[in-house]
């Protein structure tokens, strides 16, 4: 009877393997098929131009008043270290923020492997220049 019980223990066992198995692979699947389907294309509507351009007028704003926080603290002798602090807090996050970004660029145009990543065709030397310029004047998140 024990062996019984352990033929009937070890069939179950297996059954249940087996349907996990199934299940598994049927998750896989489905997990595959939806990463290597096209998107969707995305419409470009007046509520995404509408919150780009809020997005734009902010962080100019935003760097503006920062920019003129610093310039004012630069006369001060009191202010010295404000200022030092103010302008460390104003210029390197930019500087990372565009050095990353530009690397980004230049990852998706040179390094990417046709297989493993959204190809675009290649942009011209003066799109390039554009980008560049526009990085050394810390704007990637404009031209972004």
């Amino acid at each position: 009877m024990a062996t019984d019980g352990a033929a009937q223990l070890a069939e179950q066992l297996c059954d249940v393997t087996s349907e996990a198995g199934r299940l598994i692979t049927q998750e896989v699947r489905e997990g595959i098929d939806y990463l290597t389907q096209p998107e969707e294309t995305l419409e470009f509507t007046w509520i995404d131009a509408l919150t780009g351009l809020v997005s734009i007028l902010t962080f100019g704003f935003d760097l503006v008043s920062d920019s003129l926080a610093v310039y004012y603290m630069h006369d001060d002798p009191d202010a010295k270290y404000y200022f030092f602090v103010t302008l460390m807090l104003l210029v390197v996050p930019l500087v990372i923020a565009n050095g990353f970004s530009l690397y980004w660029y230049w990852f998706d145009e040179r390094v990417c492997e046709p297989e493993m990543c959204y190809r675009h065709p290649r942009v011209p030397n003066l799109v390039w220049a554009v980008r560049v310029v526009a990085h050394l004047l810390l704007q990637a998140s404009v031209l972004r």
